[in-house]
This record gives C-alpha cells, sequence and structure tokens, in this order.
C-alpha cells in the first residue's frame, strides 16, 4: 500500500502491516509443516517476521520488536541447516504468531498494559524459539531423510493405485512447457511450407521463361531445351509430392500437439471449490464479529481453474469478501429499516467466457456513493471540480484503487474501501487480468475479476507499433477494424470513430504507452476492446497477423514494466512483447480524468517544484514514518512498495534522492541499486540504502552495491536522517 496515507496513524498504518504479515506467516506456517525442506517458504517467512520486527520497532512496540525477533532467529536457524522443522517448532512459531495477532484488535492507548499482561508469555517464547528443538518429530525428521537414500526396492512403499501417477509441480510445469514449445513448433512448420509454395511458384516461372526461350531462340539447342524442361516438370512433380507430405505431416503433428496441450492443461485445472472451502465460514464468523448477519452464496464451484490462478485468487478474494461484509453489508436494524431481508447475502460466482476466467463478488448492501467518491476527487486534488462533475460512475469508481484513497468517515480494523483495493488490485494486475467495480446506491456492489485460463499459451494479434511488434491477446479484444481517415470526427475529449453505429474513442496506442505516435496514414489500424459500456479503439500502425505464442515472464530485474504483461517469440523466431491490455486502457482513462484528453498522455516526467525524493520500502510503517519526515522539511515523496516498482518509478519519473531498504520480497535493495547504477542515467544519483542489518559487513555489502551511503533504520526518528538528506541533496 503507497500513496498519500496522510490520513491514517502510525499505528493504523503498523496494524494492517501486521495484519498482512501476520496472516502470511500463520498460512505459510502450516504449509510449512507438510513441506518442512521448502526453502522459498522458509525465506519468505523470514522476511515477514524482519517486516514485523522493523514496524514494531518504528511504533515502539518492544515487545513484538523482541517476539518477532526471536522468530527470525528460527527461521534463520533453519535456513543456515542448524535447525530443522518440527511439529514442536511449528507450534512455537504459530504462538508468536497468535501473540502477535493480539495487537491488531487494540489500540494504541492499550500498548501498556497489553505488554505488562504479557511480557512473561513473550520471554518464554522468545526462549523457546531459540532452544533447539530435540523432540521426537525431530528424530522423524531425521529418519526420513536417511530413508531417502534407500534404494526404492528396499523401502515398504504403499500400493499406489495404478490408475494415478504422483507428478511434482515442478515437472508437471516442465511438460507443460514441452506441450506448448511443440504447439508453437507445430505452427512453425507453416513457414516451411510457405517457402515450399514459394519454391513451386519460382520453378513454375522458370519453366515459363524456358519455353519462351525455346521458340525465342532458334539457335538454341532444342535437345537442352528438352532435357531442362523434362528437368524441371519432374522437380516440380517432387515438390508437389513433399508439400503433399508435409501437409499431413503439419496436420497430425498439430493435432498431436493439440491433445497434449489440452491434456496436460486439463491436469492443471482444479475446481473453483478448492480453492475458496474457506470463505464461507470467514463471511459467517466476520459479519458475527461486526453485529451483522450475511451468508456467502457459491456459484461455478465445479468450474476449472488453473492451480496456479486459484491458488493467487485467495488473497484479493479475502480482500474483497472482508470489505463486502464490513463496508457493503448494513447492519440488521438498517436492512429492516429498509425493507431487506435480516440476513444479507453475498454472492460468489465463477465462470468462464471469451477465453477468460470470470469471478463475480456481488453484495447486497448498501452500495457504493458516487458523489462522496467525487468529492473526495475533489479535495484530495485529483482533479478540479469541472472535471470531477463530467466523470461517469465507472470512472468514479476507478479512484477506489487508488492506494490510500478511501471515503469512509473511520478505517476499521476489518478492511475499508481504498484500503487493500490497491493491493487487489496490484495481485489481478499481476496474473495479466483486471477489476471492476459497479454498484447501485441502496442495492448493492458487485466486484468483477476477469483472469486468464493459464499463463502458458496465448492467442494474439500481432502489430507494429513505431517499427516493433506488439501482441495483443485475443482473450482482450472485441474486433479490429480498418478505418478511413475521413470517419475520424473530433469532439471536446478528443477523436472519435464510428464503427457500425457505435461511436468509439480512438486513442494513440504509441502515445499511450511513451513510445513512438502511431504514423499518420489514410487507412486507421484499430483494435476496439474495453467493457461495452466504455469500449475504445486503441490505433496502431499496422496489423501483421495472429499467433499462438508461448508466454515467457519478463525478466525479473526489469521489475514491473508498463503496459507490459511477458514476452514470446513469434514463429518465425522473432521476440515480441505481450501488451499488458487492461494496463493500457487504465493509463488511458486516468490521462482523461487528468484533463489529458485523447492521445495528450500524462508523464510522470514533470519536473518538481523542489527536491524530490523516492523512498521503497516495503514496511508500510517504515515508509510512511520516512514520508512524514521528508515531507515536514519541504521534499516532495513519491513511495514504493518494493525493488520492482521502485525501479519502475525511476525509469518514468525524476528525483534528486533515493531512499531504499535492503531486504524486500522480490528485487532486493542490493539488486535494484546493482541494477540502477548499471544505468549512466542513474550513475551519479545519490542513493541512501537503510536498513536494521548494520554489522560491518552488512554495510560494506551495500555500499560495494552502489549506495552514497548506509544507515540504520534506527536512526530514522532521530536527526541524523534528516541530516544525512540534507548532506546528499546539498551535494547535488
Amino acid at each position: 500500500m503507497s500513496g498519500d496515507l496522510s490520513g491514517f496513524s502510525m499505528f493504523d498504518l503498523f496494524k494492517e502491516e501486521a495484519r498482512t504479515h501476520g496472516e502470511a506467516i500463520s498460512r505459510g506456517l502450516v504449509e510449512l509443516e507438510s513441506n518442512p525442506a521448502n526453502k522459498e517458504l522458509i525465506a519468505a517467512l523470514m522476511r515477514a517476521a524482519h517486516s514485523l520486527k522493523g514496524a514494531a520497532r518504528i511504533v515502539g512496540v518492544d515487545l513484538a520488536v523482541g517476539v518477532a525477533h526471536a522468530m527470525e532467529d528460527a527461521m534463520v536457524a533453519v535456513q543456515n541447516g542448524e535447525a530443522v522443522i518440527t511439529p514442536t517448532r511449528i507450534d512455537q512459531l504459530l504462538a508468536a504468531s497468535d501473540l502477535l495477532a493480539q495487537l491488531i484488535e487494540l489500540e494504541e492507548s492499550g500498548i501498556d498494559d497489553w505488554t505488562m499482561a504479557n511480557v512473561a508469555n513473550a520471554d518464554s517464547l522468545a526462549t523457546d524459539l531459540r532452544t533447539p528443538v530435540t523432540d521426537a518429530a525431530s528424530e522423524a525428521v531425521e529418519r526420513n531423510q536417511d530413508a531417502s537414500e534407500i534404494p526404492a526396492e528396499a523401502s515398504s512403499a504403499p500400493v499406489v493405485d495404478e490408475g494415478s501417477v504422483r507428478v511434482t509441480s515442478s515437472r508437471l510445469d516442465q511438460i507443460m512447457r514441452l506441450a506448448g514449445e511443440s504447439l508453437v513448433a507445430s505452427r512453425r512448420f507453416q513457414t516451411v511450407r510457405d517457402q515450399l509454395m514459394m519454391l513451386r511458384r519460382r520453378h513454375g516461372k522458370f519453366q515459363s521463361r524456358l519455353r519462351e526461350a525455346r521458340l525465342r531462340e532458334a539457335e538454341t539447342s532444342e535437345e537442352a531445351l528438352d532435357q531442362a524442361l523434362r528437368e524441371a516438370a519432374r522437380s516440380e512433380l517432387e515438390l508437389a509430392e513433399h508439400q503433399d507430405q508435409l501437409d499431413v505431416f503439419l496436420g497430425k503433428l498439430e493435432e498431436l500437439a493439440d491433445s497434449l496441450y489440452n491434456e496436460v492443461l486439463g491436469s492443471r485445472m482444479r475446481p473453483f471449490d478448492e480453492g475458496i472451502s474457506m470463505f464461507p465460514r470467514m463471511v459467517r464468523d466476520l459479519s458475527r464479529d461486526l453485529g451483522k448477519k450475511a451468508i456467502l452464496e457459491i456459484d461455478g464451484g465445479a468450474v476449472p481453474v488453473d492451480r496456479d490462478v486459484l491458488r493467487e485468487l485467495e488473497a484479493p478474494l479475502t480482500h474483497m469478501l472482508r470489505n463486502c461484509v464490513d463496508h457493503g453489508v448494513e447492519t440488521t436494524e438498517e436492512r429492516l429499516a429498509n425493507g431487506k431481508p435480516e440476513i444479507a447475502t453475498v454472492k460468489l460466482n465463477a465462470y468462464h467466457q471469451g477465453g477468460r476466467l470470470h469471478v463475480l463478488i456481488e453484495d447486497d448492501g448498501k452500495g457504493i456513493d458516487p458523489e462522496g467518491i467525487r468529492r473526495k476527487v475533489v479535495d484530495r486534488g485529483f482533479a478540479d471540480e469541472s472535471v470531477a462533475e463530467a466523470l461517469t460512475d465507472r470512472e468514479l469508481y476507478e479512484f477506489l484503487f487508488l492506494p490510500g484513497f478511501s471515503t469512509a468517515k473511520a478505517v476499521t480494523d476489518v478492511s475499508g474501501r481504498g484500503v487493500g483495493l490497491d493491493v487487489v488490485q496490484t495481485m489481478v494486475q499481476s496474473m495479466a487480468g483486471g477489476v471492476r467495480i459497479s454498484s447501485v446506491p441502496g442495492k448493492g456492489t458487485t466486484f468483477h475479476l476477469t483472469l486468464p485460463l493459464t499463463r502458458s499459451v496465448v492467442r494474439a494479434l500481432i502489430a507494429d507499433l513505431g517499427g516493433e511488434s506488439y501482441a495483443f491477446p485475443l482473450t482482450h479484444i472485441d474486433r479490429i477494424e480498418k478505418i478511413q481517415e475521413e470517419s475520424i470526427q473530433s469532439s471536446e475529449n478528443g477523436r472519435v470513430v464510428e464503427v457500425d453505429g457505435d461511436q468509439f474513442s480512438l486513442l494513440d496506442t504509441g502515445a499511450i504507452m511513451e513510445l513512438d505516435p502511431v504514423r499518420p496514414s489514410r487507412k486507421i489500424h484499430t483494435i476496439i476492446t474495453g467493457s461495452e459500456d466504455e469500449a475504445v479503439a486503441l490505433q496502431v500502425d499496422s496489423f501483421l497477423g495472429e499467433e499462438d505464442l508461448l508466454v515467457r515472464p519478463l525478466d525479473k530485474r526489469f521489475g514491473r514494466v508498463p503496459h507490459l504483461s511477458s514476452t514470446a517469440f513469434r514463429e518465425t523466431g522473432e521476440p515480441v512483447l505481450i501488451v499488458d491490455v487492461e494496463d493500457v486502457l487504465r493509463s488511458a482513462r486516468r490521462a482523461v480524468a487528468e484533463g489529458a484528453f485523447a492521445t495528450d498522455v500524462v508523464s510522470d516526467t514533470s519536473t518538481p517544484v523542489g527536491p524530490r525524493v523516492l523512498v521503497v520500502d516495503d514496511s508500510i510503517t517504515v515508509r510512511e514514518a520516512q514520508r512524514a519526515i521528508l515531507t515536514r522539511h519541504g521534499y516532495e515523496v513519491d513511495v514504493a512498495v518494493d525493488g520492482a516498482e521502485g525501479w519502475e518509478r525511476l525509469q518514468r519519473g525524476q528525483y534528486d534522492l533515493l531512499i531504499t531498504d535492503v531486504d524486500m520480497p522480490g528485487m532486493n535493495g542490493i539488486q535494484f541499486v546493482q541494477t540502477l547504477r548499471a544505468q549512466t542515467r542513474f550513475k551519479d544519483l545519490p542513493v541512501a540504502m537503510v536498513s536494521y542489518k548494520d554489522e560491518e559487513s552488512q554495510r560494506q555489502e551495500g555500499l560495494d552495491a552502489g549506495a552514497t551511503v548506509y544507515l540504520s533504520k534506527h536512526v530514522i526518528n532521530d536527526s541524523q536522517f534528516i541530516d544525512t538528506v540534507h548532506s546528499l541533496l546539498k551535494h547535488q
């Protein structure tokens, strides 16, 4: 969560962070108990405990600092091979997590009483977590490790049903990759066939020229010409036979590849029910805690969903369902007074349509007041009154996804419109999906998620933009059109085109994506995309065809690249970037909302009035502490939640100073600074690296990576922090 969070106290921000990390720790520990050798999960748990420790230190909850530190030490010991995960250790870690979870329900004024009541328990937990576990479970782990070295014939493995096979997820992913590559490879034979056809045409022209030469040149040996013609005829016959054989082979190969791909894809699919089993209980318990009555109805539980997509859906669905119950559903008294049933209904629906997975979360509560959002938009300075008045309800709802944007009069410990919705959007976008809100005041609210069925192979339109090929997934395209330039009309909001009686805003895709503007042409190539009530026409330079693409993720060192989701290779072997159409549409709508209509897209590269600082830290509490201090001293501050987002902001904006954490998920601070120092543009940018790791070796590692200074986070609330900032900017 980033953006302007000035409306929240530091303790409120800490509680939100404690909730997020606490839930991740609880889920992760249960998973770790069944998979104790998962190094990535151990590292993630260590980072979560580390972040909790840092956040607690910022707000001065020393008892929580000690417990989180002990949890972190326990995970580090496992990482270093000094300890093993056993049920007893899991019990200890869960007990520590439960203790820290109590903070979420506290007010800041109750911290001292809570500390006094739990100091003995906390000390005991910290001691236990730092004491080696030598119980029977540990011995069992060691026995299992020894057993793994015994030949399979000697082990007493249980009888396995011959109709089923155990397949590791890594091997299944490999099979999926090979199946996808075979599917794409089969398409590439089309190129070979096309070349054979071209050769046949050239051969036919050669024969024609020979016949003409025979007629024209009397002195040419008739016998030699006849021989050449016979050879040409025989070659043509052989080419025709080879092409027929190739056509048969191509058909069989493509059929085989399709079958293989569909079988493997089916093995990855899980029923939607499998990932949402905990939600009915969650909605029931949460509504009771809030003094309300609500039930969850599920439709489409049998709909197949890719296991990776299903796993990543859990967090955004949890956020939205909690929002529905906390802010959408009214109290029992309010519902009865408005003639509604006493028990509110929240619906969760999943279905396939247009090659996409659609998930709807609906409630029959009080809905969202668009006028309240409109007032907040003006009050927060996102738009002036005239622009805000022109915004549709759908455009207003988009503001709810901004970090920290909320129309609620008070923020609860459960959720808040705008507190968490930015996280939902980020998660959904990371899956190449989109989320939209619709609402009827007094009737209810609907969240509509669209997601890919799978991330492996995508059918896409290949289009030219500025001389480069870009792929637009067909699942995001309604249709494509070639329009005469004369049919373009002008309006107060830019250019519009009419297609089959419908009008669409015509947007320059090159300008939106910060590439070269689309070249002028008599024939306008457009991609019609977007939801039915707000579809637009994206203009490109030309269409290059449709292809099946094997999706490959972008290199993590790039972080999140605006408007792009992934990469692939075309059937010709040419690399192509796959466009995140939803992100392009968001940029277009944001530009319109900010007054940059049509192709005049707003850029983040405007020159700030004063020194501009970018703060990068995965801890919301630490970020906001630094933002508050810097803002008080007259600096303009932007924030990012990790190195990947920080790298994206650096590329799009101009900053006078970078302040970054070290331990962050994904791209950490060391990798982040190394990446930016490799670019000439950022060679002289002052970089302050801050971390709770302040040993000399760790400090030297940060300086070697390219940091200008290395500070301990303990000094954030001291004058040393701001004095260092002043000094770095003074020498700019």
